[in-house]
């Protein structure tokens, strides 16, 4: 069974967008504009209280303004029509162990940083790797 919870009623996430989690362990985000609250979505992955892969659908992109308090216990991102991901965007995701984002051409300074489970990482259109994005992997 999916639980489906439209982003207004998150603190405006970002406008039309979904969040669904479902009963195996997918959080799912789809929209089509900037992710406007990171915190809003970690503490529902903080709430499921076990591991869970984050998906990002339909060209959500994060706000250089996104922070989260606690990542949660996030295994996996995918993000398959993402092209860029903001600074210090995962950094500190210690159970981040995958990274699956195809259309990714930037990455922002200390994105992934100390993201000390990383062991797959797929960016096959990155153009611009920014200081530290890895530092501590």
């Amino acid at each position: 069974m999916d639980i489906m919870i439209p982003a207004e009623e998150l603190n405006e996430c970002g406008k039309n967008s979904t969040i669904t989690y479902n009963a195996g362990d997918r959080l799912i985000i789809t929209g089509s504009e900037q992710l406007k609250d990171w915190d809003a979505i970690a503490s529902i992955g903080y709430r499921l209280w076990k591991p869970y892969h984050l998906v990002f659908m339909n060209g959500q992109e994060l706000s250089p303004t996104t922070r989260r308090s606690d990542p949660g216990k996030m295994l996996s991102l995918k993000a398959p029509d993402m092209v860029e991901i903001v600074g210090h965007a995962f950094d500190y995701c210690y159970d981040l162990a995958s990274i699956d984002a195809p259309k990714v051409r930037k990455i922002g300074e200390g994105a992934f940083k100390d993201c000390i489970s990383l062991t797959e990482v797929v960016f096959p259109e990155v153009e611009e790797l920014g200081e530290e994005a890895f530092a501590g992997c």
